[in-house]
């Protein structure tokens, strides 16, 4: 009987174990789903534009169309309309080269890039003149009946005291 039990134990641990795994599966899968209809919507068209050029510079075909016949006339209908197979065909080639390609080349562009990614972002903003983050922290009040006092680089700047 013990060892009924035992396997018994064993069989719903193992059940628990592979439904954890399942719904990590699943979030994950949701969580990508997410990120690509956000891809999408927010830049579909460079993503498009993007793969439609690296079809044409690597060479990337369509796949081969079926031929059927339709009132006498062949007619050429799509295998990989949505191009789901062309797209990890694409994949597989790039990561081919990349796979195959010199360490030393990949880290410069790599570099490159992050050198230009640095290049874009965009600048800080400055401060408004007269905000509570130009004064000495423990100096946030009320300012002064005269509007400011002038500080010691010769700005004006709010006086905020108790």
């Amino acid at each position: 009987m013990k060892s009924t039990n035992a396997r018994d134990a064993k069989i719903i641990e193992l059940r628990r174990r592979l439904e954890e795994a399942e719904a990590e599966a699943r979030a994950e899968e949701r969580a990508e789903q997410k990120e690509i209809e956000k891809a999408k919507k927010l830049a579909g068209d460079a993503h498009t534009r993007a793969v439609l050029g690296l079809y044409e510079l690597l060479g990337i075909e369509p796949e081969v169309p079926n031929v059927r016949r339709v009132r006498g006339e062949e007619r050429e209908v799509a295998v990989d309309r949505d191009e789901k197979l062309r797209s990890s065909r694409l994949l597989a080639f790039v990561e081919g080269l990349v796979d195959g390609a010199d360490e030393g080349l990949l880290e410069r562009l790599r570099d490159e890039d992050e050198s230009g990614r640095q290049e874009r972002r965009p600048k800080p903003k400055g401060r408004a003149a007269g905000t509570a983050t130009d004064l000495p922290v423990g100096e946030a009040s009320e300012p002064e009946a005269d509007g400011g006092e002038e500080g010691q680089d010769g700005d004006e700047r709010r006086s905020w005291s108790a």
